[in-house]
């Protein structure tokens, strides 16, 4: 299990997904791995490449996700790379799987983790409610991490 905590610490919740991925690095379970990376970048396709799960963890808009859950979680799927985006430094979750399976031959099962954030100003630190949130996506990683263990 491979889990990708993307987003900048510098401005509030959007530091979410990192801090996410640094909890799960340190519980030094066999199996599990964890990055916490800025952004998303074409390089990630090879260590996706060894993963049989991938959890792409970032912060969203609440708005984008209006059940009121601590998390929203949806499948990606890989595309065509002729549709993929051609910024090299800048790709989304399709795309590195996307690379993943066209230079490695491999496609793990990969999802993407969205944790509502409420403030995304210039400043360090979670807000109350999403480290709340947060909690509630460790809880979900860690039940994972043990199927993962198994």
């Amino acid at each position: 299990m491979l889990v990708i905590g993307f987003g900048s610490t510098l401005h509030g919740d959007d530091g979410v997904g990192p801090q996410i991925a640094e909890t799960v690095g340190h519980w030094r379970m066999p199996h599990v791995t964890a990055l916490a990376v800025t952004q998303l970048t074409p390089d990630l396709a090879e260590r996706v490449s060894h993963a049989h799960d991938v959890y792409f963890v970032d912060a969203a808009l609440p708005s984008v996700y209006k059940s009121g859950a601590p998390f929203h979680l949806e499948p990606v799927d890989a595309q065509d790379l002729a549709r993929a985006p051609a910024d090299g430094h800048l790709c989304d979750p399709r795309t590195v799987l996307t690379l993943s399976r066209t230079l490695y031959d491999a496609a793990p099962r990969a999802r993407l983790l969205s944790v509502p954030g409420r403030n995304f100003e210039l400043g360090e630190g979670l807000t109350p409610q999403c480290r709340h949130d947060m909690a509630h996506v460790l809880a979900f990683l860690h039940e994972r991490a043990l199927g993962a263990t198994a």
